[in-house]
């Protein structure tokens, strides 16, 4: 009897010692955010137009080439490129959510192609202040957009080249790809 007695004390012990263990516990919580951005627009304000022009008797037969300067617009060109018409910095303005970050991305480099003789081709190599090239090739920055959820105008410019004394006259387009994400 005396064992039975033990047997019983020592289980009581045992499922006591568990139960212990067991009603010790902890809880907590966790808060949780979630945010939803404003679609991200491009306006469009003014198309890159780097004007006309014409080569004069002294251009190089290959690779004349002129700039315009994203930052004050103003036309850098060789003595052997007269321009008739000025050029025109292209701008845009991006619209988001308020005080966010976004990447912008612009093509690095565009072929304008001549409208009728596709084999003629300029290349224009973009440039915008502030932006820099990334491993594609492309230029990018990370912009923060205002309280108002927008961004002052970014302008493009560049350096056109490729123009050869044996291209043919005409006009030569090409497009610039713009890309903006949160």
């Amino acid at each position: 009897m005396k064992k039975l007695k033990l047997f019983f004390a020592l289980s009581f012990v045992a499922v006591m010692s568990a139960t212990a263990a067991m009603a010790q516990s902890a809880t907590s919580t966790m808060d949780v955010t979630a945010e939803l951005l404003s679609g991200l627009q491009i306006t469009n304000v003014n198309a890159l137009q780097l004007g006309s022009f014409v080569l004069t008797a002294e251009a190089l037969d290959i690779d004349n080439s002129f700039t315009l300067d994203p930052y004050s617009g103003n036309s850098i060109g060789l003595p052997e490129i007269a321009t008739v018409s000025s050029p025109v910095r292209g701008s845009f303005q991006v619209a988001g959510s308020p005080n966010t970050n976004v990447t912008i991305t612009i093509s690095g480099s565009v072929d304008l192609t001549h409208g009728t003789n596709t084999d003629a081709k300029f290349k224009l190599a973009t440039a915008v202040d502030g932006f820099g090239l990334n491993s594609d090739g492309n230029l990018s920055s990370v912009v923060t957009l205002s309280a108002l959820g927008d961004t002052d105008p970014i302008y493009v410019g560049g350096t056109l080249g490729g123009i050869d004394s044996d291209d043919p006259a005409g006009a030569y387009t090409g497009t610039i790809d713009i890309t903006v994400a949160y």
